[in-house]
């Protein structure tokens, strides 16, 4: 019988756990944000009401769920890829994002396309088919550029996918961020540093090189760059440094009330100050990220639910807001093909005010309805209904 080895020797690497430790060191923790979801239901109800009443005016409601998209997922992919040493369950990650957005876009898919083929002329059949082609795949955004369709005000003409372009996006985004994640922590491992470190390197370089882009894309061509990937990258990385701060994204106390409420000033007047359609995805987009990053630097280290009243996180934090931002997929996903079908079968250019105020409830009730809003009795974990990590 041979002796016993010892099992520990000068030239063994560090303990597993000692190096795991160092690599989850600083990774953002999972906590509930009751103000982002609130956050959540007020821009969508600014997409929706500039869409029936803005001309075309872009009201920064976008800008806002392409960076908290990015504050989501950063986070929680960093902290999968982390705790597993650099590996992602990929089919699991898919499977549950599948889940959770196909069922309610796949429904209003079918509906859209076949409603389109009873109301829009036959000369628009085959663009409505290849969109809806599209919008299923998420490269909606691809095709509206291939085909040279800008983003424009609703209107009998325009195509009931057009607001795909936005969902297109994320989608692109959520295959791309694992990647990033992965090579992040295994980078990190590899140089023995925290993997937030990693991480922070590769969103700051994305978040630089995409906005660069963008402005030189604004220059050239304008309305390709409002509707591509690569020109909102920054947008979601945006996201994804207010999420790698963590704990650190927490104003002083004395100044977080009035920090919060110059926050919502800036989300909500995003639409009535700054021509969107024409300036963003450019530097003045930073207008409405700001006052989501001011809003969340406002909420205390428990949330918006535990600030005093008075705040506004308090004010996000409420039951109202909280259910708008519930049925915000359904409520997106609906209520521009709704309004686009009503302009073609009433031959109208643009909303009065019952019409418009109908529709409205229309979108919300379609929201809310099993086949896309169901989901608002779900606890909050959807990409499109962010109210924790």
């Amino acid at each position: 019988m041979s002796a016993p080895q010892s099992s520990a020797r000068p030239t063994d690497p560090p303990s597993s756990s000692a190096s795991q430790e160092r690599l989850s060191r600083g990774v953002p923790a999972s906590r509930f944000r009751p103000e982002l979801h609130g956050v959540r239901g007020l821009a969508i109800l600014g997409v929706v009401l500039f869409h029936l009443f803005g001309a075309g005016r872009v009201s920064g409601g976008i800008d806002i769920f392409l960076a908290v998209s990015g504050f989501l997922f950063t986070a929680m992919l960093l902290r999968e890829a982390a705790s597993r040493g650099g590996v992602l369950d990929v089919g699991r990650y898919l499977a549950r994002l599948a889940r959770r957005i196909l069922p309610p876009a796949v429904v209003a898919i079918a509906v859209t396309t076949m409603a389109g083929l009873l109301i829009l002329p036959s000369t628009r059949h085959h663009q409505l088919l290849t969109e809806a082609r599209a919008s299923l795949l998420y490269w909606e955004n691809i095709e509206l550029v291939s085909s040279q369709l800008a983003y424009e005000a609703a209107g009998p003409a325009s195509s009931p996918f057009q607001h795909f372009w936005s969902l297109s996006v994320q989608g692109q985004f959520y295959l791309l961020w694992p990647v990033l994640a992965v090579l992040a922590v295994l980078l990190a491992r590899a140089l023995r540093r925290p993997a937030v470190h990693a991480m922070a390197v590769f969103v700051v370089l994305v978040l630089g090189a995409s906005f660069a882009w963008a402005l030189w894309m604004r220059q050239q061509a304008p309305e390709a760059a409002y509707l591509m990937t690569s020109t909102r990258l920054w947008e979601l990385a945006f996201g994804g440094v207010l999420a790698l701060l963590g704990a650190r994204l927490t104003l002083p106390r004395p100044v977080r009330g009035v920090a919060g409420w110059l926050g919502l000033a800036l989300i909500i007047s995003c639409g009535f100050v700054l021509d969107g359609a024409s300036l963003f995805p450019g530097a003045w987009a930073l207008w409405p990220l700001l006052g989501l990053a001011l809003v969340l630097a406002s909420a205390g280290p428990q949330g918006g639910l535990q600030d005093p009243p008075g705040t506004a996180a308090r004010l996000l934090s409420t039951r109202p807001l909280a259910w708008v931002g519930s049925i915000a997929y359904g409520l997106y996903l609906w209520h521009w093909p709704l309004l686009i079908f009503h302009l073609e079968l009433t031959d109208q250019d643009g909303l009065g005010v019952l019409d418009g105020a109908g529709l409205l409830v229309v979108s919300i009730l379609a929201g809310w309805a099993p086949t896309g809003g169901s989901n608002a009795r779900r606890p909050p974990a959807h990409p499109w209904r962010p109210a924790c990590r």
